[in-house]
């Protein structure tokens, strides 16, 4: 039970991170305001390292479950789906 609410925090700070990630995306390319930009630009490195350091708790929690559906191989599918659409023209912010 204890590792089923882990993993619910875990999924949900992918699922914040991810919608925050792109609405900066979005909003760098509407706004011309540098110091807006400047500071999208710091938010979303922060964030993107945050889902980085994600990921070894998600393959942890992938590798201590042996089964083939739970809840830590929902999770492991979420993240790699989130990085793959956060990897994705990713070339703006050059992280």
């Amino acid at each position: 039970m204890k590792s089923e609410i882990l993993i619910q925090s875990v999924l949900i700070e992918i699922e914040i991170i991810t919608k925050r990630i792109f609405s900066i995306k979005n909003s760098f390319y509407q706004t011309n305001n540098i110091k807006l930009r400047k500071r999208l630009s710091n938010e979303y490195s922060y964030l993107f390292n945050k889902f980085i350091d994600l990921r070894s708790k998600v393959f942890l929690f992938n590798r201590q479950n042996k089964e083939n559906l739970s809840y830590s191989s929902i999770l492991h599918e979420k993240y790699s789906r989130c990085e793959k659409l956060i990897f994705q023209n990713n070339n703006l912010f050059f992280v």
